[in-house]
């Protein structure tokens, strides 16, 4: 629900978060690490070939990603 009020659709795919490239496995297992002590998220998202990036601040708190 988080992610669909930041605006990602169906057929989104998340490239890199906060910096870290997602493509990359190390940098995908940090991001995985640090996601839960996140305050704010910036993402690149591909979206039919175009790149966007979105901001979002996350809900403090025991709420999942």
């Amino acid at each position: 629900a988080l992610f669909k009020s930041a605006g990602l659709k169906s057929g989104d795919v998340v490239t890199e978060i906060n910096g870290l490239d997602l493509t990359d496995m190390q940098q995908s297992l940090e991001a995985m690490n640090v996601l839960r002590d996140l305050q704010s998220l910036q993402m690149t998202i591909s979206r039919k070939g175009d790149l966007l990036t979105i901001y979002l601040d996350l809900p403090s708190g025991e709420q999942e990603i």
